[in-house]
């Protein structure tokens, strides 16, 4: 539903049912001053993507006052509030998404900067506008997922860190953007472990052939490498180690293995399975 069609039926609930002349004032009230309202509304989101302190802090009294003389009450505010924000969020979402299927990396890109903007916008208005005190600025991306799933966030997170993963100033980013596309921490996790894996592999690779491993763990430290998958490659290279000959081990390749045991940092436990 559109703000106006979901509006009207908040401002016409808060009424006497009985009282059909107040019924349809306020009705007819609705149809002018709901647009207004959502106009205002889309443009605080607006400006709140790039105003300073003062300017958004400003934001939210600035429609709460709009609220008092178009003589909207709290909840009709709100509920006009959200729904116009949903339509602002679906529109870049909706770009993203669509760029994504048709394989446009730097149209999806695009789009993906476009939707933070526009949630950092929705979450300054939401902090100084006194009727959306107890609102949650995330709750309305989550009601747009409510409609089309989480798989499209987590591919249009997982494009966004595949560019990104290994850029060490991109982490706030990559952080903010999880948040605005309403991802838990078990959802990044995944996305990051499946990216980095391979990654992981060649540079664990060089690095065993060239017996030092210094620069793949200020790697693995730079990229927040998930300490389980870590820890899975690292016992796997022991494992393939072990296995390259089939022979008694000789002191000599004993020693070798506890040197690549002691460089993985691989407890007794860690490679006694193995």
């Amino acid at each position: 539903k559109t703000a106006y069609e979901i509006s009207l039926g908040l401002v016409g609930s808060e009424m006497c049912i009985r009282d059909r002349p107040k019924d349809a004032a306020a009705e007819a009230t609705a149809t002018l001053t709901v647009p207004l309202y959502v106009a205002a509304t889309r443009d605080a989101v607006e400006a709140g993507i790039g105003a300073d302190d003062a300017a958004a802090a400003a934001l939210g009294p600035s429609l709460d006052k709009m609220k008092v003389d178009l003589r909207l009450t709290d909840s009709a505010a709100e509920g006009v509030f959200r729904s116009a924000v949903q339509e602002v969020l679906a529109a870049p979402y909706k770009a993203a998404t669509d760029a994504l299927k048709l394989q446009n990396t730097p149209g999806a890109l695009a789009s993906v900067s476009r939707l933070m903007d526009v949630q950092k916008g929705v979450e300054t208005v939401v902090k100084t506008a006194p009727f959306l005190s107890g609102a949650d600025a995330g709750s309305f991306f989550d009601d747009l997922l409510g409609v089309t799933g989480k798989s499209l966030p987590l591919s249009l997170y997982k494009l966004v860190y595949v560019e990104k993963c290994e850029d060490s100033e991109a982490q706030e980013e990559l952080s903010n953007l999880a948040a605005t596309l309403s991802l838990t921490d078990a959802d990044t996790k995944m996305v990051r472990e499946g990216v980095l894996a391979p990654k992981l592999d060649i540079k664990l690779g060089e690095a065993l052939r060239s017996n030092d491993l210094s620069d793949l763990k200020d790697w693995i430290t730079s990229v927040d490498c998930p300490e389980n998958l870590v820890k899975d490659k690292y016992v796997r290279a022991y494992t393939d180690r072990l296995r390259m000959s089939d022979q008694i081990p000789t002191p000599e390749r004993t020693e070798e293995l506890a040197r690549l045991q002691a460089s993985l940092e691989l407890t007794d436990d860690d490679v006694y399975p193995c």
